[in-house]
C-alpha cells in the first residue's frame, strides 16, 4: 500500500475515527463530518478517500452525502 503524504495523513485520522466507533473498524458518517475530521473540503475528501480505496487500505463507499468505511483485516502473519 502506497499513499501520497496527504492521503497518509488522512488515513491516520481515519484510523483514529475507526478505532473510536461503537463497532471498532466500521464508520458510517456524513461527508460533512468526515470533512471536518480531515479538515478539507468535500472535493478533496472524496479524492483522498478514492486514493485510500485504490490502495486497498480499507473498504470505502462514497455517497453524495454519506461515507461508509470498514477496516480490512490482514490475514498475513
Amino acid at each position: 500500500m502506497f499513499l501520497s503524504l496527504e492521503a497518509e495523513g488522512a488515513w491516520i485520522r481515519i484510523l483514529c475515527l475507526l478505532a473510536s466507533q461503537p463497532e471498532p473498524g466500521k464508520l458510517e458518517c456524513s461527508m460533512a463530518h468526515l470533512c471536518r475530521a480531515l479538515r478539507v473540503q468535500s472535493g478533496k475528501a472524496k479524492a483522498l478517500l478514492q486514493e485510500i480505496k485504490d490502495a486497498q487500505a480499507c473498504q470505502v463507499e462514497i455517497g453524495e452525502e454519506t461515507v461508509s468505511m470498514r477496516a480490512i483485516a490482514s490475514l498475513e502473519e
